[in-house]
């Protein structure tokens, strides 16, 4: 009987050679098969200990997992009310659309029953969620902004360009010259290191006007692929400049 159970185990505990045992008189010999049990004994051991450290390891990440989403499910909420509470005021979009739910997807409710609010109040509720996120982390990164005040009105654009500096130490908006007013005025009001670049290509007939118009005041710096220029009063001026105010 003994023989047969430790076939079994041939091949799968240890490399037991069945044959080789019988040859060499194991079986014959108590002591050696108390020894030869012992050490079934052990391997088994073993395997039952990695068998309860493979469930233990199971359960704990179960448990860290159930950890996560409650962590997830809280953070959410806390976002979530700051953005209705705070946020949403300070972008001027109050009282016209809420956030009900942040799971995988940011649903909202607008003052008229409706599921998805305009294109501004859409960027609104994003840049409420990324300040909201950004205000409760202890990173420090520069915020890349491209095309930030497309769909937003002056009004909205000024209080976000109000917000930014309060969310990141440093930001980089890249705009149209349609898209800085009311913009950069809420920046200008809002920090005192602001640094502006402009850039235009001068491969164009209206850029080549603009080089022309420029140069006469300001310092120009030729690059691969434009001209660009970190004088404010350029900046300034270009802002607000309409092609047919130099045609």
């Amino acid at each position: 009987i003994l023989k047969e159970k430790l076939a079994e185990y041939e091949g799968t505990v240890t490399p037991y050679n069945t044959e080789k045992m019988i040859k060499n008189g194991v079986f014959s010999n108590i002591g050696v098969l108390e020894k030869e049990i012992t050490k079934l004994e052990s391997e088994l051991a073993r395997n039952h200990k990695m068998s309860s450290y493979l469930n233990t390891r199971d359960a704990f990440i179960d448990t860290i997992k159930i950890i996560i989403n409650e962590t997830i499910d809280e953070i959410a909420e806390e976002v979530k009310n700051t953005i209705n509470q705070n946020k949403l005021k300070q972008m001027q979009f109050d009282g016209g659309i809420q956030v009900t739910e942040i799971k995988n997807l940011i649903k909202v409710r607008t003052a008229g029953g409706g599921d998805i609010g305009s294109q501004g109040q859409m960027m609104g509720i994003a840049y409420s969620f990324c300040a909201s996120l950004l205000e409760r982390s202890s990173n420090s990164f520069p915020m890349v902004l491209d095309h930030p005040t497309a769909n937003l009105d002056l009004e909205r654009r000024f209080h976000l360009a109000n917000l930014i500096p309060k969310i990141c130490k440093q930001s980089i908006s890249l705009l149209l010259n349609s898209e800085t007013e009311g913009y950069y005025q809420g920046f200008k009001e809002s920090v005192n290191n602001l640094g502006t670049y402009s850039w235009f290509s001068p491969n164009t007939q209206d850029g080549q006007k603009l080089v022309a118009k420029f140069k006469k005041k300001y310092s120009l710096k030729e690059i691969e692929n434009g001209v660009i220029s970190s004088d404010p009063n350029l900046f300034e001026e270009f802002q607000f400049m309409q092609l047919k105010d130099f045609s």
